[in-house]
This record gives structure tokens, C-alpha cells and sequence, in this order.
């Protein structure tokens, strides 16, 4: 059993192939060979079959692909490691080294685009987090979903997938309920002298109780440190602080949370929402980022987004196609119908496109895209990834950049293509809503394709509503004048007055809004995406220059046995005129031998050509015959 287990410990390098060994001066695999079968003598193993996958497995790769794993006995299996031909061990290994050398490259050329992306700056609400956090002020007003769309038990902006469960197996309801009861059973003391006295009591009794390799579940509070925050509160996991992530997390020392809290404060905010009292469930996404790079292009700041959360338990179901919702801060999610045309003009019918304009990025569901990824055209690998509001990062499946369709209007349009939950097909954000010049009007819900006529989308079916631009001049306000029907003028009190259809100051501020302020940012931001589009075209060739290196390197090979086969194929046409040659130059030897034979001895010898040996053979005439005539009356 011992010799067996050093057979399938016995290793060849790869580099060492080619080499003699220096007593035998044989061929180092060929001499692995036999060591392999006396091993496998001493482990009276040489009759049958086993470990000879396992050692098969474990030869080098030229080698490898050269031997069978289905061999009778040790001793057909050595023989035919010793029956590969160098040649083929030097192309295995020529083909071994190419391959290593292209991966090499082609990291190398992932590794520069990656360095190529532009480190994105801090945001405002991110440096207010931080600094409020060390004065000690906390959010109280924190949940999941974004504008009500759904619930998560990582609240922020957007909604997503939650927290990523690391646990394959979640806990059961039971086990739920004396998770929840743990968490509020030890007390959490304060970071005063009493309260670290407190807290070191805490941790004796704990180890006394449950011992220091206790793995940590729901039935093992751990007491927590004094002065951080409660368990499940978005906090970091590394400090037990709020106001930043974990990667973010400059802790050092004694500041950061034992091994065994951080286990514990992980399975809380995995399992609890960060209110207590209610169980959490993963959020679907409504609300993307593009790693906050996108919004960074637009000039705005992200701060703008952190009053928009809103807290949406299972307690409490929001009927998302009503704004009468008792929870009257819940936003309504406003879906439009649009078109995707791709290269051929082929068009595909989307109906349940998202406006979101809080997204800085317009994107595609992945079931959308399995179902018709293969209809339109467009399709393009993408490397982007997407930081969902709640700070999981999802990579994009691909992406699409064709043209887009909104009430007539066409665009050019770019998608992200990642998993949303199943919240929406499309998801028209802040660049392709720009793009068409889209108006939201809250009063009144409704979405405007600016200079065209449009319908409002939720409360108000069927109402039509033309907006003008507004230029800076205040005495051309007066003329705009908004469109009502007929039966919305009969519900009004004076029937349709020129009150009643002189335009809100909200709506004139909105149009002025669109006007003015893209005026002002209009440079800068054309700017700024050309800059993008660049980085985009340079990704694009970093990629095609990987793509190059492969194929260059597979052209060589082919190059090079192409070459190879063209010189075999000359040597054995040399080697067969050679042979030739010689064989003429042997004939012309012996006639010349038959000639002065002949002028030698006179008729009394005849010659006879032999052609298996390719020479004249003299032999001596029988008495009386003559020369002239046949072999059949000669035997008369």
C-alpha cells in the first residue's frame, strides 16, 4: 500500500522531458517509464489496472495526450510511454509553451485595460456620511427598495439582489425567529470605562459557554463591542462603524471586530432586515449605477438620490400601479412601450420599458436578452460592471448599442444587459430619456417627448399634452398654453376658462429647466462622453490586440509544421533520387563488367540480368547448344 501511494506521488517535469537521465543516458520519460513499473512491482499492482488514471493524469501534458488511461496491466501501460516518439514530445511541449506564453499575453492586455478605467471621485453624500458618522449622527431612516418598488434586506438606493447569500443553505422560519430574538438578547453597552468593563464580562462568559472554536449560528449571540453599531444596521463589518463599506475600511488594530462578532454581525445582515421585526428579502433591481462613474460624467452629485429611499416591508404591499397607495412617499414606476432596431431594420416590440430617470444607465433584463439575443442585431461583449445602490456588484452579460423608438421618435440607444430581478424588460435611464428630450411631469404623472404630442402614461389615460420650449424672454411665457380635451374642460368649474388652461408655474419652471440648464452643460458634458466614447474604442482595441496575439501565435504554429512537413517531404524525395542514382551507376558498372568479359572468353558464356539484384550475372553456355537459340529448344 505504501509502494501504491509513492507511484501516484511520482511527478516528471515538463522541462525535463528532453533531458538523459545521467546514469542510463536514456530519455527521462522513457526512464520514468521503468520506474513506474518497478514500483508497481513492489506493490504487486503489475497484473491490473490500478492507480493508472491517477498517474495518468499526473503526466505532463505532452505526454499525456499521447497515452491511453485504458490500459490492461502496468507493464502495456509503461510501454506505451515508452513508444511515444520524440518528435511528438517536442511539439507537445512547443505547443505547451505557446499556450502558457498566450495566456501570459493575453492577462497582460486585460491587466492594462482594467488600469485604463478612470479612478471615479468621492461624492458628496459619501464624505457627509463619513463625516457625520464620526460625529455620532446615524440615518434612522434607511429600508429597500428604491421609490417603493420593492423590499430588500439591504436597503439604499435601488433595490437589487440584497446581500449575496454566502450560505448555500438559508435559515428555516424557526430558525429565523430565534435568530431574531438573539440578536436584541445580549445588551449592547455604551464606549465607557463601565461599559468595556461590561463588554470583557460578556466575552468570559461567552468563551466559558461556548468555547473559542464555536462555529457561530443562530443560536450563539456574540456580544458586541461597545460603541459600534447594531447588528443588521448597513454597517461595516470590519469596524462595526457606519458611513462606509468594508473595502473602503481603514481600520487597523485593535479597531477591528473579532473574528467571531464580524461572523456574527454577517449572518444578522444576512438573515435580518435593518429595522428589526420583520423578516428581510433580496430586493429586485429598479436602480443602477455604473459604479458611480456615469453619474459622475453627468455633474451631478449622488446626494441628490439619498433622500429618495424609502422603507417597503412584506408588512406593507404597495400596489405599484396605484398612486392613491396609502403610503403616499412610494413612488410610481411609469412603463412605456418602445421599439429596438437593430443593423437589418428588424424591429422588436418592447412593452414594459421602465422610466427611471435617478438611473444613470439604460439597461436590458437578462431573460429578455436569452429570449432575443438572436431576433435583432447589435449584440457586443461588454467588460462593464454594474454597482447596484446597495453596493452589490453584478457584472453585465453583454451590451447593445442600436437604435431605440419612443412614440416616433429615434435614437441612438446603449444597453447594459444583467439580471433585474424580473422588474422590467428595458430600462430607460437618465442618457436615452435625454437623449429623446423626455419631460416628467410629478403633478400630473406623466412623461412628455418634448415638441411632440404625447400620451400621460398612469392616472390621466388618454389626456394629450403639448409642451413648447420656453425661451428666457418672460414675456413669451404667456403664450404657452396647454391642450385639455373637451371633457376634461366639462369637469371644471368655469368650463374651460383662460385660467384653466394657462399653464402651471411648475410646468413653465420644468420646460425652463430643459432649456437653460442644458444650454449651460451642453459643452461640458459632449465633452466629457467623447471622452468616454474614446475609452470605449480604446477598449475595443486592447481587445482586438489580444484576439490578434492568439491568432498570430496559432498562424505560427500552423507556419511552422507546414514547414516542417515540406522538409520531410524533400528529404525523402532526395533520399529516393539517391537511391536511384546509385542503382543506375551499379547497372552501368556491370555492363561495363559483361562488355570485357565478353571480348574476354568469346561465346562459350552467356549473361543473364538478374533485376531483383540489378546486375548482369555471367553464366556458362551448355556444350553444343548455341547461343541462339531459345530456352525452350535448349531443355529439348
Amino acid at each position: 500500500m505504501e509502494y501504491e501511494w509513492i507511484l501516484t506521488e511520482l511527478r516528471l517535469n515538463e522541462g525535463k522531458l528532453l533531458e538523459r537521465h545521467p546514469e542510463t543516458n536514456n530519455y527521462m520519460w522513457k526512464w520514468f517509464a521503468d520506474e513506474l513499473y518497478c514500483y508497481a512491482k513492489l506493490a504487486n499492482i503489475e497484473n491490473g489496472c490500478s492507480s493508472i488514471i491517477a498517474v495518468r493524469d499526473a503526466l505532463p501534458s505532452a505526454l499525456r495526450v499521447k497515452v491511453s488511461d485504458e490500459q490492461a496491466n502496468w507493464k502495456n501501460f509503461t510501454d506505451a510511454i515508452k513508444a511515444v516518439k520524440k518528435q511528438e514530445i517536442e511539439e507537445g511541449v512547443e505547443r505547451q509553451r505557446m499556450v502558457d506564453k498566450t495566456k501570459e499575453e493575453v492577462a497582460s492586455a486585460h491587466k492594462r485595460l482594467w488600469e485604463r478605467v478612470p479612478p471615479v471621485p468621492e461624492t458628496l453624500s459619501k464624505a457627509l456620511g463619513r463625516s457625520f458618522a464620526g460625529m455620532g449622527f446615524e440615518n434612522t431612516f434607511r429600508g429597500g427598495g428604491y421609490r417603493g418598488y420593492g423590499s430588500g434586506s439591504r436597503g439604499g438606493r435601488g433595490g437589487g439582489q440584497g446581500s449575496r447569500q454566502r450560505n448555500n443553505a438559508p435559515l428555516e422560519p424557526d430558525q429565523q425567529a430565534i435568530l431574531v430574538r438573539n440578536a436584541s438578547l445580549l445588551p449592547h453597552h455604551p464606549n465607557t470605562s463601565e461599559g468595556l468593563q461590561a463588554y470583557r464580562s460578556q466575552l468570559a462568559a461567552w468563551a466559558l459557554k461556548w468555547g473559542q472554536e464555536a462555529v457561530i449560528d443562530h443560536d450563539k449571540p456574540v456580544p458586541l463591542k461597545p460603541g459600534t453599531a447594531p447588528v443588521a444596521s448597513g454597517k461595516c463589518f470590519n469596524c462595526g462603524l457606519k458611513g462606509h463599506q468594508g473595502r473602503f475600511c481603514e481600520a487597523t488594530g485593535d479597531q477591528i471586530l473579532g473574528i467571531h462578532e464580524r461572523e456574527w454581525r454577517v449572518l444578522c445582515g444576512r438573515n435580518l432586515p435593518r429595522v428589526m421585526g420583520s423578516f428581510g428579502r433580496s430586493a429586485q433591481v429598479n436602480h443602477v449605477m455604473d459604479n458611480e462613474f456615469e453619474l459622475w460624467l453627468s455633474g451631478e452629485g449622488l446626494d441628490q438620490n439619498a433622500s429618495c429611499i424609502f422603507l417597503a416591508n412584506e408588512d406593507e404591499v404597495i400596489d405599484i400601479f396605484s398612486i392613491e397607495s396609502d403610503v403616499s412617499r412610494a413612488s410610481v414606476p411609469k412603463f412605456v412601450t418602445i421599439e429596438l432596431q437593430g443593423k437589418d431594420n428588424r424591429r422588436l416590440r418592447v412593452d414594459a420599458a421602465l422610466v427611471d430617470g435617478g438611473a444613470m444607465v439604460s439597461a436590458m433584463d437578462k431573460g429578455l436578452f436569452e429570449k432575443v439575443k438572436n431576433q435583432i442585431t447589435g449584440w457586443e461583449p461588454s467588460v462593464r460592471r454594474l454597482c447596484m445602490a446597495n453596493g452589490v456588484i453584478v457584472p453585465a452579460t453583454a451590451q447593445w448599442r442600436e437604435k431605440v423608438l419612443l412614440q416616433g421618435e429615434e435614437v441612438e440607444g446603449f444597453l447594459q444587459v444583467f439580471d433585474s430581478g424580473g422588474g422590467w424588460d428595458v430600462l430607460l435611464g437618465k442618457p436615452l430619456l435625454k437623449a429623446f428630450g423626455a419631460v416628467h411631469d410629478f403633478a400630473d404623472d406623466s412623461v412628455v417627448v418634448r415638441k411632440r404630442v404625447s400620451e400621460v402614461f398612469q392616472k390621466g389615460l388618454g389626456k394629450q399634452v403639448s409642451i413648447c420650449e420656453v425661451e428666457d424672454d418672460d414675456e413669451k411665457l404667456a403664450d404657452i398654453r396647454v391642450q385639455i380635451p373637451p371633457e376634461e374642460k366639462a369637469r371644471t368649474s368655469d368650463g374651460g376658462s383662460e385660467r384653466s388652461q394657462t399653464p402651471r408655474f411648475r410646468d413653465i419652471y420644468l420646460s425652463m429647466e430643459m432649456t437653460q440648464v442644458s444650454k449651460l452643460k451642453k459643452e461640458k458634458h459632449e465633452c466629457l462622453w467623447e471622452e468616454e466614447r474614446e475609452r470605449h474604442e480604446e477598449d475595443r482595441v486592447l481587445r482586438r490586440i489580444a484576439e490578434n496575439i492568439v491568432q498570430r501565435r496559432k498562424d505560427e504554429y500552423k507556419t511552422k509544421r507546414k514547414e516542417e512537413d515540406i522538409w520531410g517531404a524533400e528529404r525523402l524525395e532526395r533520399q529516393k533520387e539517391k537511391a536511384e542514382e546509385e542503382t543506375k551507376q551499379n547497372v552501368d558498372k556491370e555492363r561495363r563488367t559483361a562488355r570485357e568479359f565478353w571480348k574476354t572468353h568469346g561465346a562459350k558464356w552467356r549473361f543473364r540480368f538478374t533485376c531483383r539484384k540489378g546486375a548482369f550475372t555471367p553464366v556458362r553456355a551448355q556444350k553444343g547448344i548455341p547461343m541462339h537459340m531459345s530456352a525452350e529448344k535448349r531443355r529439348r
